[in-house]
């Protein structure tokens, strides 16, 4: 797992140095690092949604994997939707959501052995809380940068951090995790870009 994370980092970083190679204009490359942000949560998240319902579909299998998935796919279209159309409500929403996230890891750190047996029963709930959370922030991103990349920074190193010295279930968070991390620091990065281009202009928000 860190092997591939590191190589997907390699492979951006590669990418991003190319690219401001080329280009040096400032509009530019805050735009190219918010989508090559959206970019990289899209493929975790693809990953990911399709290992969700592999597995879901291997085991319990029917009708039950058929609810399994629907009960994240839904929530996961939601607030996608909610993200894209209605940006205000949306990062109430996230916000309060994201409180929610670090609650639930601060609950886990303190008893780990119950949320290790729910886990184990149902599945890696926090994980798919993340994955859902961090591919809905990474599209309100592509219009709203700077408040969704520091939402995307805590959602993914919080619970990454309350649950490292917990390590049984830890992977699954980390494969979680990674897009928020990634992702959340190019949208800050772009975000910082853009603010030193139109100070006046940009001040919590970033438009397409």
């Amino acid at each position: 797992m860190s092997t591939a994370v590191l190589l997907v980092i390699a492979v951006m970083a590669v990418f991003i140095t190319i690219y401001f190679a080329r280009h040096r204009d400032a509009p530019g490359r805050a735009s190219f690092l918010r989508l090559a942000g959206f970019a990289i949560t899209a493929v975790f998240g693809g990953f990911f949604g399709l290992l969700l319902a592999a597995e879901s579909i291997s085991d319990p299998g029917g009708l039950k994997s058929a609810g399994l998935i629907a009960a994240w796919a839904i929530p996961l279209t939601v607030l996608i939707l909610l993200a894209w159309r209605h940006q205000i409500w949306a990062g109430r929403v996230f916000l309060f959501l994201v409180g929610i996230d670090v609650a639930i890891n601060i609950w886990f750190l303190a008893d780990s052995s119950s949320w290790r047996a729910l886990e184990n029963n149902i599945g890696p709930v926090r994980a798919i809380y993340l994955f859902v959370l961090g591919t809905a922030l990474a599209v309100y991103g592509l219009r709203r940068t700077l408040p969704a990349g520091l939402m995307l920074l805590v959602a993914g190193v919080v619970p990454t951090a309350l649950s490292y010295q917990n390590r049984p279930g830890f992977s699954s968070l980390a494969l979680a995790s990674a897009a928020p991390l990634i992702t959340g620091a190019l949208y800050l990065t772009s975000a910082a870009i853009t603010n030193t281009i139109h100070p006046a202009e940009h001040k919590g928000t970033q438009q397409p």
